[in-house]
Order: C-alpha cells, then sequence, then structure tokens
C-alpha cells in the first residue's frame, strides 16, 4: 500500500539551531533531546513535546504538525460539499481479474493538506467502507482507493487505501457517494445509458477542465481514459485527468459536440424528437427514425429456415430481411407475428442500412442454432414458431404489414435442413409473395459442409 507519508531528507526537517517549531525552546542545542522522544532538536521541530517528531503520527486538525514535515492536515470532517470529488474510477478493469483492479481517484479540490480518516464511501447496493486515519491527499491532490493494494494482483497500481472485496462497482450503472457522517461531499450516478462512457480496460476519466461536484454529475463530461496505465489498462490513477476531446458546446444546445451529431445545429441532438423520413438524424441515433410512415415493403423477407435438421426447431428457426429504403432506418418498434398479429416487437435500438440485412433467430449461439454466427437479434423460441406445415410471417407496423410471406408445403420448396430462399432477383414484397420466386438453399451455412443450408446474411443462391 503507497501511504502519503512525504518524508523528505533530516535537514528538511530540522529547525534550526533556535527550535523554531511547534514549541518555544528558543536555546535548544541541535545535540540536544531533552523531551527524550529519541530525536534530537536537529530533527524534532518541538523538543519539548515527546508526541511530536519526526515519524509521529499525526493528528488531523488540530493544527499542530505532529511528524515535523511542516503540513499539519485538515480533517476530513472539515470538509464541506465539492471540496473532494470523485475523479476517476475504474470499473471495468481487463487486463486483470476484477476482484483485483477495480479502484477509485478523489480529488482534493482545496488548498489543504486533509487526512481522510473519517471518510465514508458507499455505494447504492449498500456496500460501504470507511477510510483509515492517516491517509492524506496533498492540496489539489489526488489520491487512489483500490480493491486490491497488491501490486502484483491488481497490475501495479499504486494504492493509498485498500478496500474490502465485496465492494464492487456495477459495470453499467451505479451511484457512487462521498460523505463524513450525514455530511455529503460528493456523488456521482455513473450510467452508461447516459453519456458515461463504457470501454472495458478503459476508466471514466473527468475532464481537466471539469474538476468540479457539479461537473461530475454530467455524463458528457466524462470520456474513456487514453493513457496507459501500469497494469495495462488505461487510466492516470493517482495524477492529472487529461483533458476530453470534444467538451465544446457551439451551438448551445446543452450537448456537447462530443455526443451532438451536429454541434452547429441547436436543433439536433440526443435529446431532439426525431422527423420521420427527411434523412436527417435529429435525435443522433445513427438514423432516421422508423416511426412515422414507414411504408409497406420497405422491410422485405428474403429467407426463412422453418425446418432445419442439424439441431431442433426451437434452436435452429431463422429468418432473414433486408431494408429496401432509401436511407437509414431504427427498426425498434416493429413488430413480428403471424396471421393472428405481432407475437414479439424489437425493444431497442436496431439500425439497419438500405439493402442490410438482417438475421432474426431463436437462438444467437451458433453452436446451439446449427451455425449461424451473425444473428442481429434472437427472439424467445417459445414467442414465434415456423411450421414445418405452413404459416405465415408477418413485419408490422402497428396493424399495417410492411412485408408478409404465407408459405405451405404444396408449392413452396419445404425441404428439411435447408431454407427457403427468395430469388435475388425477386427481392421485392411483391416478388416474394409469389411461390414460384423460391427454392431451397444450396449452400452450407458458413460454408460448412456439415451444416444445414442456408446464406443468413448474405446473398441467397439463385433460383434455377
Amino acid at each position: 500500500m503507497r501511504r502519503t507519508l512525504l518524508l523528505a531528507s533530516l535537514a528538511a526537517f530540522a529547525c534550526g539551531p533556535t527550535g523554531s517549531g511547534n514549541g518555544t525552546d528558543t536555546d535548544v542545542v541541535a545535540g540536544d533531546d531533552l523531551d527524550q522522544d529519541g530525536y534530537t532538536a536537529a530533527i524534532d521541530c518541538d523538543d519539548n513535546d515527546p508526541s511530536v517528531h519526526p515519524y509521529a503520527t499525526e493528528v488531523a486538525g488540530n493544527d499542530v504538525d505532529e511528524d515535523c514535515d511542516n503540513k499539519a492536515p485538515a480533517s476530513a470532517s472539515d470538509l464541506d460539499k465539492g471540496d473532494l470529488i470523485v475523479s476517476e474510477l475504474l470499473n471495468k478493469p481487463a487486463a486483470v481479474d476484477q476482484a483485483y483492479g477495480e479502484w477509485i481517484e478523489l480529488h482534493n479540490t482545496t488548498d489543504k493538506l486533509v487526512d481522510l480518516g473519517g471518510l465514508d464511501v458507499s455505494l447504492e447496493s449498500g456496500a460501504a467502507f470507511t477510510v483509515d486515519d492517516g491517509v492524506t491527499v496533498e492540496p489539489g491532490g489526488y489520491v487512489v482507493l483500490a480493491r486490491e493494494g497488491d501490486l502484483d494482483l491488481n497490475g501495479g497500481i499504486a494504492s493509498d487505501f485498500d478496500y474490502r472485496s465485496d465492494f464492487a462497482l456495477d459495470d453499467d450503472r451505479d451511484t457512487l457517494t462521498l460523505s463524513v457522517g450525514d455530511k455529503e461531499l460528493d456523488v456521482v450516478a455513473f450510467d452508461q445509458d447516459a453519456f458515461f462512457p463504457d470501454i472495458d480496460g478503459a476508466a471514466m476519466s473527468l475532464d481537466f477542465d471539469h474538476q468540479d461536484a457539479d461537473a461530475n454529475d454530467d455524463g458528457q463530461r466524462w470520456c474513456p481514459a487514453t493513457d496507459a496505465s501500469e497494469s495495462g489498462d488505461l487510466g492516470t490513477p493517482g495524477a492529472a485527468n487529461p483533458a476530453c476531446d470534444g467538451m465544446e458546446d457551439d451551438d448551445n444546445d446543452q450537448y456537447v459536440a462530443a455526443h451532438d451529431c451536429a454541434d452547429t445545429n441547436a436543433a439536433i441532438h440526443p435529446g431532439a424528437t426525431e422527423a420521420p423520413r427527411d434523412n436527417i438524424d435529429q435525435d443522433c441515433d445513427g438514423a432516421d427514425t422508423l416511426s412515422g410512415d414507414l411504408r409497406v415493403g420497405d422491410l422485405v423477407i428474403t429467407e426463412i429456415m422453418v425446418n432445419p435438421d442439424l439441431v431442433g426447431d426451437k434452436d435452429g428457426e431463422w429468418f432473414e430481411v433486408v431494408q429496401k429504403g432509401t436511407s437509414a432506418i431504427n427498426l425498434h418498434g416493429l413488430g413480428i407475428g403471424d396471421e393472428t398479429g405481432a407475437l414479439f416487437t424489437v425493444d431497442a435500438d436496431l439500425i439497419l442500412a438500405p439493402n442490410q440485412r438482417l438475421v432474426f433467430a431463436a437462438k444467437s449461439d451458433p453452436l446451439a442454432n446449427g451455425g449461424v454466427d451473425n444473428v442481429g437479434w434472437d427472439y424467445p423460441a417459445s414467442s414465434l414458431g415456423l411450421s414445418n406445415s405452413g404459416g405465415t410471417l408477418a413485419l408490422l407496423k402497428g396493424l399495417t404489414a410492411i412485408d408478409r410471406v404465407v408459405w405451405n408445403t404444396t408449392t413452396f420448396p419445404t425441404l428439411a435442413g435447408a431454407s427457403l430462399t427468395l430469388d435475388p432477383t425477386t427481392t421485392t414484397a411483391a416478388a416474394n409473395d409469389i411461390a414460384g420466386n423460391w427454392c431451397s438453399a444450396t449452400t452450407h451455412i458458413g460454408r460448412v459442409p456439415a451444416n444445414d443450408r442456408g446464406t443468413p446474411g448474405a446473398a441467397n443462391d439463385a433460383c434455377n
């Protein structure tokens, strides 16, 4: 464990022949040890007080320099809100195991040396620890609180205080609170869905120019660390953070350039309302919205595995759609169903570019689904069954069918172990209504001979 002991040379401790330290002995000779504490007046800054000498335990908040380092630390209880803040944290280490690699950096924003003894650090879960006496932080300085202090285990991160292993930062969202008694000093509620960075192996780093308790509430003022630490993960534990890129807000819409896809247009930002089909991404989600006037034929069903042979139906069923619109769309809200209506809905952002294919499958694991390794969306097998004997598959916006395929075993080629594949020259919502435009796939999935036949996510086999 690294302790902030700030030991200088013996000369730095010396009070000189007059003994002008904490005490009043004005005629002490340098070789004397009047208080019999084992330290001569040459290095004892108060040779009349045996509790004051180099290496003595410092008592915070009493304005006495017990250890003769010319600094009398304030107590954590003297701090007010914002005097001590969370400035960096690593909650998803990659170079070492999470049980050893997590750490939290605190920044002293005051001009006083502070002893952090009695500081409480807690999480939303109720997990908490209290910092021991003697852990000090320099004026404007930083301390590192680590889950594991052993350098061989934590990757070489020097720690000022090691907290117990059951205090674990959540991967995605958590609330970290610094307090002394009933007094809160800082609270950071990080959430990867609210601009806080989310990169394995990179610390969340508070921008250099926004080191205060208000700014660290805003995920936009944090960025992924870019400098390598001793462990190999990215971060600057115990040192000042570098500036984050894109902290300007040129259009004054309260969204910084790092998160605003058009920082010169105040009408475009992550909180804006999307206008459908205007080829403008108002809300910066990467696509124009699906909502509004999604038209019939914008999405086309091009391949259906109704009867897998290598694995069971509930594991190996899948289907493919292609986007035939003119701009990227978000499938959030798209309903998938049969002749009865929607059986499940895409309930998250799912961006599809023009002519891009997307595979929906009952299972996403290629070891379980027959080798399909590019599933874009997996659905509960219990919610949708693709019948071997014939059925309906529909893509729905509300009650409107954007595309629908109705197959049977009489006119459609429902061969076991081969997908129904739409001829690539007939990729429209009207053409896929015609049984003659469908055939059995001939290419093995992933081009592995042991797999069933189909081309999920790739161009279809031509029908002869």
